[in-house]
């Protein structure tokens, strides 16, 4: 499971722009696909038979796990 009710990272005084620990949109990818049992590093095909990345290069920060 996760660890829930935590804040990972920070961000300057105004919430602006985080200025430790940013999350990609890819790493945000990458904690819905491991929340429904699929790794992020996996491939899947598309309609064409092309291999696609699920998280394009996403992580799941550790601190959640």
């Amino acid at each position: 499971g996760y660890r829930h009710g935590q804040v990972i990272g920070s961000t300057n005084s105004k919430a602006e722009y985080p200025t430790s620990r940013p999350i990609s949109p890819a790493d945000f990818n990458a904690i819905i696909y491991h929340s429904v049992g699929l790794k992020p590093e996996d491939t899947i095909r598309d309609n064409a038979g092309r291999p696609v990345h699920l998280s394009q290069g996403g992580k799941v920060p550790s601190e959640m796990i």
